[in-house]
This record gives C-alpha cells, structure tokens and sequence, in this order.
C-alpha cells in the first residue's frame, strides 16, 4: 500500500485465471485488468505491481532468471526475477493477443498467440520436430514477430474419417 488509507486500483489483486508461478519465495501472477503483481509467497506482502495496460490470459513462465508473462495486446514483457520495483528489460509484440501461457522445452521457448506458434532458441540450435509429424520441423525466430507455421500432420487423405469430420466428401 502507499500509505494514504485508501486501496487504490494498482494495489489490489484483480480477477484472473492464470496459474501462478513461484521461485525462490516470489510468487508472480497477472490479472484480467492488466496488472502483473510480484508477492513474497511467505508474507503475502506485495513486492511490486506493474501495469501491462492489457488483460491477460495466461500464465507467467520462470526461466531461469527471468520472468515472463503475455498480454492480450500481444506484448511478452520479460522481467528479472527480483522483489525490486521494476520496469521490463523487455516487451516484445507479438502481432496478436497472446493469450496463452509461454514454455519452454529442450532449450527452446515457445509462444502463441492468437493466430501462430513462436519457436525462440539461440542461433544454430537444431530445429525441432513438430508434435506428431511424420516429417517437418517446427520454423523458428531470435525475438522476431514474424509468423511460423506450425504443420503438426500431413491432411489426412480425402476418403478417411478424418476428412470426413472436416469437411471433405464421403
């Protein structure tokens, strides 16, 4: 609190679905009206607030020393993890409202927003395979908002079920 007595909008938690995520007794968690809040998991006691000025949807991810956290703007903000008031090393656009939770796996870090799938991982880093593919990989992007297309499977052929449940002919 700021210690005038009266509980401004910056000072409470507001509704949200995320998942919170804790390291180290810092507890981070974003809320539907755009506030990013950092508590001491032990206390309760608010560290810091940040105002993403955007709902969001998803959770944070903490890697190692950072935390991240996506809006409904479409901004990832990347801050240190850290109970010091702070600004974000980082925002980064990612075209479309990123609505859902950031992850990474086997060193790369994936994101997605409304329309694509980001695969962010140091250059010269083997691509990886897309979930269920028999072929292809999964392009990827250094922090860039460009697109990636995501092929999971080959369309099944026009005489399977499959088709069927999507449109095609019997």
């Amino acid at each position: 609190a700021n210690g005038d007595g009266k509980i401004d909008f910056e000072e409470q938690f507001h509704r949200s679905i995320a998942t919170v995520a804790i390291k180290d007794d810092l507890l981070f968690c974003p809320d539907f009206s755009g506030l990013f809040h950092c508590v001491n998991a032990q206390t309760g006691k608010v560290n810091w607030t940040y105002e993403m000025l955007a709902a969001s949807w998803g959770s944070p991810l903490i890697a190692g020393d950072k935390v991240m956290v996506g809006d409904e703007d479409g901004d990832v903000a990347v801050f240190n993890l850290s109970a010091e008031k702070q600004e974000p090393l980082v925002e980064i656009n990612m075209l479309n409202s990123v609505y859902s939770t950031p992850i990474v796996a086997n060193g790369t870090l994936y994101i997605a927003n409304k329309d694509h799938l980001f695969a962010i991982a140091p250059p010269g880093a083997e691509a990886p395979k897309a979930a269920g593919a028999s072929s292809g990989t999964i392009s990827r992007t250094r922090w860039t908002a460009s697109p990636i297309s995501v092929a999971a499977s080959p369309p099944p052929p026009p005489d399977s079920p499959a088709a069927r449940t999507r449109g095609g002919s019997p």
